[in-house]
C-alpha cells in the first residue's frame, strides 16, 4: 500500500478520521537505531514536515541533509547523476539505494533493479514506493547472480570507509559482476579543504588517507554509532582499481570536485 492509497476509518472515541495503516505502521516502526530511515519515513508519510538529518564529523563539523533530497525526481537530480543513469545497462544493483529515487527511474526505463541498503527504514520506504526488489543487507553480505551494472551514487563508494575497505570492495564486487559489467560510482576529491588558495597539496602516503572522515548521524533523538566515510580522489581510485584488474575512466567532473567514474574489468 502506498501513500496515496490509505485506509481511513472513523474512530468514535476520537474526533475525526484516522489512517489506520499509517498509525499501525508508525507504531511498529520507530527505527530506534536508524536515524536515516526514521527521517525518510517521517518525510514520506507527512510531506509537510521537512526533516533534516544532522551529520557530525571531527573534520567537517556539523552539516544537515534534508530528507527531501532522497526523494528527488529525475528533473531535480544533478547532471552527474543523470549521466550515470544513462550509462546503466541491463540488470542493475543499486548499492546504498536510500529511498530508491534512482532505482525507480531505472525500473521505469526498463531495467531490472535490485536495490540494497543497510537502513531498515529506507528499505521499507523503497518497497512502499514500488521498488520491485529492495533488500536490507550490507554489500559484503550480499550474494547474487552477476549484474550488468553496479550503481553507487551520492558518494556511494564512501561506505568502504578507507583505502583498506576499498580493497575489500574490489575483492567482493568481482563476485557480483561478469567480464563485461560496469561499475558506476561518484566521489569527491576533498584535498581542496586542506590547501591554501587551492594550491597543490602534498600527500604523505605513510599517513592515514586524507579523504577518510568519521561521522555520526542524528535525527530527532536517534543517534547512530560512529562510522567512517571515504572520499577518494580519482588518481588514487584509478591506481587501486588497476591493482585489482579494473580500468577506471572519469566520465564527468563538476565545479565542486565531485566526479563520476566508470570501472570495467581489464580484457
Amino acid at each position: 500500500m502506498c501513500l496515496y492509497d490509505p485506509i481511513f476509518l472513523f474512530d468514535p472515541a476520537k474526533t475525526g478520521l484516522i489512517n489506520l495503516y499509517i498509525w499501525d505502521t508508525m507504531k511498529k516502526h520507530s527505527y530506534p537505531n536508524d536515524p536515516l530511515g526514521r527521517a525518510l519515513y517521517d518525510y514520506y508519510f507527512d510531506r509537510e514536515k521537512e526533516g533534516r538529518i544532522k551529520t557530525i564529523s571531527e573534520l567537517g563539523g556539523i552539516d544537515y541533509m534534508p530528507a527531501s533530497m532522497f526523494f528527488r525526481t529525475y528533473g531535480r537530480m544533478p547532471e552527474l547523476e543523470k549521466i550515470a543513469l544513462k550509462y546503466c545497462r541491463g540488470s542493475v544493483l543499486d548499492v546504498g539505494a536510500g529511498a530508491g529515487c534512482h532505482a525507480l527511474w531505472l525500473q521505469h526505463n526498463g531495467h531490472t533493479v535490485t536495490a540494497i541498503d543497510t537502513s531498515p527504514g529506507a528499505v521499507d520506504i523503497m518497497k512502499e514506493q514500488g521498488v520491485s526488489d529492495a533488500r536490507q543487507v550490507s554489500f559484503y553480505e550480499f550474494t547474487d547472480k552477476p549484474y550488468d551494472t553496479i550503481f553507487m551514487m551520492m558518494n556511494g563508494i564512501g561506505f568502504t570507509g578507507d583505502l583498506q575497505g576499498l580493497e575489500k570492495f574490489f575483492s567482493h564486487v568481482k563476485t557480483l559482476i561478469h567480464k563485461d559489467s560496469v561499475i558506476l560510482l561518484d566521489s569527491t576529491d576533498i584535498s581542496y579543504l586542506f590547501s591554501e588558495r587551492n594550491q597543490t597539496v602534498e600527500i604523505d602516503l605513510s599517513s592515514p588517507y586524507y579523504g577518510v572522515f568519521d561521522f555520526v548521524m542524528e535525527y530527532k533523538n536517534i543517534r547512530s554509532e560512529k562510522f567512517y566515510w571515504l572520499y577518494i580522489d580519482f588518481i588514487s581510485l584509478e591506481v587501486l582499481a588497476n591493482d585489482f584488474g579494473f580500468e577506471a575512466v572519469k566520465l564527468y567532473e563538476d565545479d565542486h570536485y565531485q566526479y563520476l567514474a566508470e570501472l570495467k574489468q581489464k580484457k
